[in-house]
């Protein structure tokens, strides 16, 4: 079943055509989605999380790390925002070996890659989240 077209903001560019949705849904991607309109935003991660079919953990900078294994999407809010440590901690939740790989989706009011230029976001942080880049 392929992503429903109509679903998505007017906005959204995609980078894969409605045919090569199946091969991106049957391989989650993660997506760092940037942009400034809330509505739009959630209108994207919305339809994400629904062809996914999968549950879903809903992360923001001010929680503890989502518990691994129980969730094959998370959605963390406001990338942009998160501290060095919360950075790191990221980093290594999402290193760790045990099999669990769950879809990334990112948000981000902003660009991240000037803050990675400038040496204040982890590069490696920064390119585990944006497999798939939606300026919207």
């Amino acid at each position: 079943m392929g992503l429903p077209t109509d679903a998505l903001p007017d906005a959204v560019a995609l980078p894969l055509s409605v045919s090569e949705w199946p091969v991106a849904q049957a391989t989650p991607l993660n997506v760092l989605i940037v942009g400034a309109d809330d509505n739009t935003i959630d209108a994207a991660i919305a339809t994400l999380v629904e062809s996914s079919c999968q549950p879903t953990c809903w992360w923001t900078p001010y929680e503890p790390l989502p518990a691994r294994g129980t969730h094959a999407t998370v959605v963390i809010r406001d990338v942009v925002t998160l501290s060095s440590e919360q950075q790191e901690a990221w980093l290594a939740w999402l290193n760790q070996e045990d099999g669990f790989h769950p879809q990334l989706i990112a948000t981000s009011s902003m660009p991240v890659y000037p803050l990675v230029a400038d040496g204040v976001y982890l590069p490696e942080l920064y390119y585990r989240l944006n497999t798939v880049l939606l300026n919207i």
